[in-house]
C-alpha cells in the first residue's frame, strides 16, 4: 500500500533528530538527515520515537 502522508505507515521506521536551531523533531528515516541536524534517536516505530521523546522531556523536568 502506498501512504500519501509519511506518518500514516505503521511500518514506516522514524528518527528522532535535534534540528539546527535546537528542537527535537520526529521525521520519517527514508527522508534522511538535513545539514545541521543530528540523530537522537535511531530508527524505531513511530510510538518507539513518541515514547523517547516523553522519556526526554520528563528527565529534563526532574534535573531542573
Amino acid at each position: 500500500m502506498t501512504y500519501l502522508d509519511a506518518y500514516a505507515d505503521p511500518d514506516a521506521s522514524y528518527l528522532v533528530v535535534l534540528t539546527a536551531d535546537g528542537k527535537p523533531q520526529v521525521r520519517p528515516a527514508f527522508l534522511g538527515l538535513p545539514a545541521g541536524c543530528e540523530v537522537l534517536h535511531g530508527a524505531d516505530s513511530l510510538a518507539g520515537c513518541h515514547d523517547y521523546l516523553a522519556h526526554r522531556t520528563r528527565v529534563r523536568e526532574v534535573a531542573r
